[in-house]
């Protein structure tokens, strides 16, 4: 996908990219994020996504990037990370 292509999409759906994360999350900042995460893998990806479907392409990349911290997220508060223990070591195992 050439720059301007690239440039077009960006300019025509950014905002229905964001609206989307951030109908689905709480923070601007994370819905920001990803956006741009989606939209980085969409110059990558061109291969994948072309032009008269670039709109699905990003909106479903960002459901599934959405999904994906909320996983993430989810993990961290069943599993909080070990270092929150100031260096005990804490198991998981029954």
């Amino acid at each position: 996908m050439d720059n301007y292509t690239f440039e077009m999409f960006y300019d025509v759906y950014w905002t229905a990219v964001y609206q989307a994360a951030c109908k689905r999350l709480s923070d601007p900042v994370k819905a920001s994020a990803l956006t741009r995460q989606v939209f980085e893998e969409l110059r990558i990806c061109t291969d994948k996504a072309s032009v008269k479907d670039a709109l699905m392409f990003l909106l479903r990349g960002i459901q599934s990037k959405v999904h994906q911290l909320k996983i993430r997220e989810c993990t961290e508060i069943v599993y909080p990370p070990l270092k929150i223990f100031n260096g005990t070591i804490v198991s998981y195992a029954n």
